[in-house]
């Protein structure tokens, strides 16, 4: 009678175990979505403290949440303890495969997304959507993979809106916006009051105008995303991240107010967050893109003052002190990122942030370095050089703007000292004539000290902007530095990366560099015209510096080569490049007529001046009575 009580009781005890003891973790991934992660990580730390029979999947949420935190290190333990407890959960194979696909073990990540597959045998939602995540931080042939699962799954339930969100990230990791954005329609299709999909269009719809060519794109990013991320909070007031989302939009919107109604949402978001380890470090991220750097490492000092100490925060203490001009600070806060990370956990942004802080320091061969580190760790991010170039490359134009202004006010100046020479030239010529009165006299006494004042002010403006513009040079320096940096990391090269190089060079003034540059764009585009004019400007300029009152003929290779590539046509060109064929024309029969250079008749040489002005009379006759020495030489010859 015992042992059949006690088998009773058994059975009994093993119904209570399978009925209540599967956690209900919906609650707990919704908290995830919305970046509640305190708030999701204390019921899904409840739900394991009381054995649930789900435990390998509130341990996989447990490593997810680590991972969204950016404690990689963290994430890839919790994967690791779940699969020492059950060594055939396939979610948490699926996580660790994650792990090994981010770190770049293709192999290892395999091995185990096959097992996954094979041992939940696609059935778990949940374990479908974390292999096609781990697939799509490989390359290209492993976001193909992603595709295929989740093709497959849509098929068995085209119902749920998640599989098209996924889809829109594989989108995105493909560089195809335009494809995300339909998928995330089609959930909200599928799911019309589907947050998740609003909130992630209006992420879509930020990143797509923070990188936004014009302001016209950036302001019509900005008006849909805004539409997108505003539906979400109307939708769902308590959902947090749809305020961060909004928040990020504000920012790249041309509102006046813009900032503090991005801190109104932020501030909101960290509300819904309770305060929330990493939405406190979210928002000392946002503080850094609002270029409140001293607000971000004060927020930043006041968590590691409480004991939080990870790589983002670490990595955004050593940004924000370079940012404000600490760079010695600054690159003991990266050291101390780097101490306390292994290399396969570190990214990109990492080795940039430490470029930087290594250019601050004018150290440009280890900023160099970091660059290309930079690249390498994150292939899809780009020529980092090309945006760096681009940044010089604004700052100079920016003090060319401000130095027309400065050249703007000494042309008043001018024009108002030349106004008031006229009034007082009038007033002389009175005198002179004998009509002058006492109020015209008094009126000179008053104009001269006037005008003294006026030309002062003209020629003090004018010395301003040459020293504005002189200042521009250092920066067009810079960009030259970068445009060679990005030519060597570009594949292919363009003729445009040569020619923004060689530009930079111009600019700056180092005209020896720009021929140079402009030399190597006839090996890729011989029949391009540009940098055949240049090459004659800068031998111009160059021959000036060397003697100012002798011409050394520098351009006579450059004129040489125009004439040679479009001399025969020259007839049919624009109007402008046909004027530097004649002007090449011209230096070459002005050199030929007198090759000594001594000016003296006896070494005159008009049969060999005749040949180019001959071709230049078949070119445009009437050039030659417009150029008072070349009229000379044509006349002298003709005789």
């Amino acid at each position: 009678m015992l042992k059949r009580v006690m088998i009773v009781c058994a059975i009994l005890g093993l119904i209570h175990t399978g009925l209540l003891a599967q956690a209900d973790l919906s609650n707990a991934k919704d908290l995830i979505l919305q970046e509640k992660y305190e708030d999701a990580k204390k019921e899904l730390n409840g739900f394991l403290s009381a054995k649930q029979k789900n435990a390998d999947h509130i341990q996989y949420w447990l490593g997810m949440i680590e991972y969204l935190s950016g404690n990689y290190a963290g994430a890839e333990k919790v994967f690791d303890d779940a699969l020492a407890a059950k060594k055939n959960s396939a979610i948490n194979m699926a996580g660790k495969g994650m792990m090994n696909m981010r770190n770049n073990k293709y192999t290892d990540a395999y091995a185990l997304l096959e097992k996954a597959q094979q041992v939940s045998k696609m059935k778990d939602p949940d374990v479908v959507f974390a292999i096609a995540d781990a697939y799509l931080l490989g390359g290209s042939e492993e976001a193909a993979k992603a595709k295929v699962i989740l093709y497959d799954y849509r098929t068995v339930n085209d119902e749920d809106p998640r599989t098209y969100i996924k889809l829109a990230d594989y989108y995105k990791v493909q560089g195809v916006p335009e494809l995300a954005t339909k998928e995330y329609e089609i959930a909200l299709e599928k799911v019309p009051t589907y947050v998740p999909a609003m909130a992630s269009l209006g992420e879509l719809y930020y990143n797509e105008g923070k990188n936004a060519a014009t302001p016209e794109d950036k302001a019509r990013a900005f008006k849909v995303g805004y539409d997108y991320a505003n539906k979400a909070v109307e939708t769902n007031p308590n959902y947090a991240s749809a305020y961060r989302v909004r928040a990020e939009l504000y920012l790249i919107s041309a509102l006046g107010d813009r900032y503090e109604r991005a801190r109104n949402d932020i501030q909101k978001y960290l509300d819904l967050t309770g305060e929330d380890q990493t939405a406190r470090i979210r928002y000392a991220q946002f503080l850094f893109l609002t270029e409140d750097y001293d607000k971000s490492l004060g927020l930043i000092n006041e968590l590691q003052g409480e004991g939080v100490q990870n790589s983002v925060l670490r990595r955004l203490k050593g940004m924000s002190l370079n940012k404000l001009g600490r760079s010695s600070e600054a690159k003991a806060a990266m050291d101390d990122y780097f101490a306390n990370i292994e290399e396969q956990y570190t990214i990109g942004l990492d080795y940039e942030a430490m470029g930087d802080i290594y250019r601050s320091m004018n150290d440009l061969e280890n900023a160099d370095a970091n660059y290309v580190k930079a690249m390498q760790k994150d292939i899809d991010r780009g020529n980092i050089f090309e945006d760096i170039a681009e940044s010089y490359a604004g700052n100079a134009e920016k003090i060319l703007e401000d130095g027309k202004s400065i050249v703007d006010a000494a042309k008043a100046a001018d024009g108002k000292s030349r106004g008031l020479t006229k009034e007082y030239r009038a007033i002389l010529a009175k005198q002179q004539a004998g009509t002058i009165t006492q109020e015209d006299a008094d009126r000179a006494a008053a104009l001269k000290p006037m005008i003294a004042e006026a030309q002062a002010e003209a020629k003090a403006k004018l010395t301003e902007s040459n020293k504005v513009k002189d200042s521009a040079i250092p920066e067009y320096k810079m960009e030259a530095h970068y445009r060679a940096k990005a030519i060597e990391m570009a594949d292919p090269v363009t003729l445009t990366l040569h020619r923004q190089l060689a530009m930079a060079h111009y600019k700056a003034k180092d005209y020896k560099a720009a021929d140079e540059a402009f030399k190597v764009m006839h090996g890729l585009k011989e029949d391009y015209m540009l940098p055949y004019q240049y090459r004659m400007r800068c031998a111009s300029l160059l021959d000036k510096e060397m003697e100012p009152e002798v011409n050394n003929w520098l351009v006579l290779p450059v004129a040489e080569d125009i004439v040679r590539v479009f001399g025969d046509n020259a007839a049919s060109l624009k109007p402008g490049q046909q004027q530097s064929v004649l002007v090449a024309l011209e230096a070459l029969a002005l050199k030929a007529f007198d090759p000594v250079g001594d000016n003296n008749p006896d070494d005159y040489n008009c049969a060999g001046a005749q040949e180019y002005i001959a071709k230049i009379s078949a070119i445009k006759a009437e050039y030659i009575q417009s150029r008072a020495a070349l009229k000379s030489v044509s006349e002298f010859c003709a005789q």
